[in-house]
């Protein structure tokens, strides 16, 4: 396994524990400074009900604030009383990846695909300093994989503040340093690029998606960025059966 591309599914927050000047809604919206925060950390919980019954095979928190040691419970099931009741599917993971102290990516993947519209993440902190759970986007969808992200491939820190010049001096309206990728995978098979790489790219222009270059790399919590496709997305045939796909993709 290697690259993965996933764009979310829309949801809807049925229960949590949440602050309330941070609530679990904050989990399905776009904008990076609206964020999901826990009371404390016991009893950390969310639920959620998907739009309708579609296949996932991927579930993250993106920006959360849970280190290596602390471990996320999901069940899913088709009624929001299973989630505690009977649920179809019930798994507890540890972070994976390099100590989590940067408000990086937490994800789960399961053995099979999943079609469960009601879903439920419990939390327990071992050892985090922290005094609340946190994240910025709960991302449910189904992943798009790729082969290795060509070599020269770009991960940049981008400082989007904006400049102007004034009278000889310039004036700066300061704004978040973006993570951003350029990169290439070069050998999508044209069978793959018209069933699975063309439409999730036209789905997501304009919408964010989470891409995480390499899972097999110990930092890929830290590379891995959750944003929109930028300028111009292209794929160039390299031989009869098989396309070149560039894509850069900068933070929310």
């Amino acid at each position: 396994m290697a690259l993965i591309l996933v764009h979310p599914y829309n949801l809807t927050v049925l229960a949590s524990q949440s602050a309330a000047t941070a609530p679990a809604s904050n989990l399905n919206v776009d904008y990076p400074n609206m964020v999901w925060k826990s009371t404390g950390t016991t009893g950390a919980f969310i639920e959620v009900r998907l739009d309708s019954s579609l296949s996932w095979d991927f579930i993250g928190l993106v920006g959360a604030n849970l280190f290596a040691a602390d471990a996320v419970r999901i069940r899913s099931a088709t009624s929001q009383a299973n989630l505690t009741a009977s649920p179809a599917y019930d798994q507890t993971f540890n972070v994976t990846g390099t100590a989590n102290s940067d408000y990086n990516l937490v994800y789960h993947i399961p053995a099979s695909a999943k079609t469960h519209r009601f879903i439920r993440l419990d939390f327990t902190l071992s050892g985090n300093p922290n005094p609340h759970v946190q994240a910025k986007r709960l991302v449910i969808g189904k992943r798009l994989e790729g082969d290795d992200v060509d070599v020269g491939a770009d991960f940049n820190i981008e400082d989007t503040s904006r400049i102007s010049d004034y009278r000889g001096i310039q004036i700066s309206d300061p704004f978040d340093a973006k993570d951003s990728w350029k990169f290439s995978v070069g050998y999508v098979k044209a069978t793959d690029y018209n069933t699975k790489w063309r439409n999730f790219i036209k789905g997501a222009l304009g919408k964010a998606v989470l891409f995480i270059p390499d899972t097999l790399n110990n930092s890929h919590n830290q590379e891995s960025v959750f944003g929109r496709l930028q300028g111009p997305t292209n794929a160039g045939l390299i031989t009869g059966d098989a396309y070149k796909v560039n894509l850069y993709i900068r933070e929310v």
